[in-house]
């Protein structure tokens, strides 16, 4: 299976738009679907073994039929999964609200959880094993997962039946590795209309013991836990790609501060 043919399966399942597309909503759709075609058959220049490309995919807020909500994000090009949006994405106001910058811990059967897990668990062809939690944390009553399955590894966020659901890894990919001490950006991006949120996510090494981010005026303890780090926070900013600062606290009390810039997959 290729990305093209993970796109056509995913488009049949998406729902269509709960209201009719205003002319300047079409034309941006038509855009963005011109954009991911070509974006998914070009081939990346050789750069070598190490090369990789910043890639922007522009999905849809209200299933890719609907044109409302623009996420940015970086992959490695070595090799390229299909990263898309399904659901609404959105997050009520009143649970933005209750968002707290330091997590506790997510129930397993949270509703993020489980539309995390039976979205992945739905991708045709996909081998009936398992699902694992790699990293999952609430922030008042919002859930963050990374759940992977097979060769498969998705993180979503929200709060019930239409979370955020990106795919950050499938087969054949080639995984970014960090020292035992540092850390990487990977996924970034924002806002998710109408109440916006922005969200970041990468890998963490062995001895990483806390990330704290520094973007749009807040601060953000990020979720550290197995090999992954997470955070999101309320925001209008409309930058799609973080560009603040990292603090990064290693298990031998080492701290050690970052550009997002830095440490961004893709630079």
């Amino acid at each position: 299976m290729n990305e093209t043919d993970v796109l056509d399966q995913l488009a049949t399942r998406n729902p269509a738009p709960r209201r009719a597309l205003s002319s300047e909503e079409a034309r941006t759709r038509d855009s963005i679907y011109a954009r991911m075609s070509v974006t998914q058959k070009e081939k990346p220049a050789r750069r070598g073994a190490t090369g990789r490309r910043r890639i922007l995919i522009t999905v849809a807020g209200l299933g890719l039929a609907a044109v409302i909500a623009t996420v940015a994000v970086v992959v490695d090009t070595r090799s390229t999964p299909t990263v898309v949006a399904l659901g609404s994405g959105s997050i009520p106001a009143a649970a933005l609200e209750t968002w707290t910058s330091v997590p506790s811990q997510l129930e397993p059967r949270s509703a993020v959880a489980e539309n995390c897990a039976a979205t992945l668990n739905a991708i045709p062809g996909i081998p009936d094993t398992p699902v694992v939690v790699l990293n999952s944390d609430l922030r008042g009553q919002v859930g963050s997962v990374i759940l992977a399955q097979d060769q498969y590894t998705a993180w979503c966020v929200g709060t019930d039946g239409e979370p955020m659901y990106l795919l950050l890894e499938g087969p054949g990919f080639v995984p970014a590795t960090v020292s035992a001490d540092a850390i990487d950006l990977g996924p970034s991006g924002g806002r998710i209309p109408p109440h916006g949120y922005s969200f970041a996510a990468g890998h963490a090494g062995p001895d990483v013991a806390r990330v704290t981010l520094n973007e749009d005026g807040i601060e953000v303890a990020a979720n550290v836990e197995n090999g992954w780090w997470t955070a999101w926070w309320p925001s209008d900013d409309e930058t799609l790609l973080v560009d603040g600062t990292f603090t990064v606290e290693t298990t031998d009390g080492t701290v050690t501060e970052y550009a997002a810039r830095d440490i961004q997959l893709g630079e």
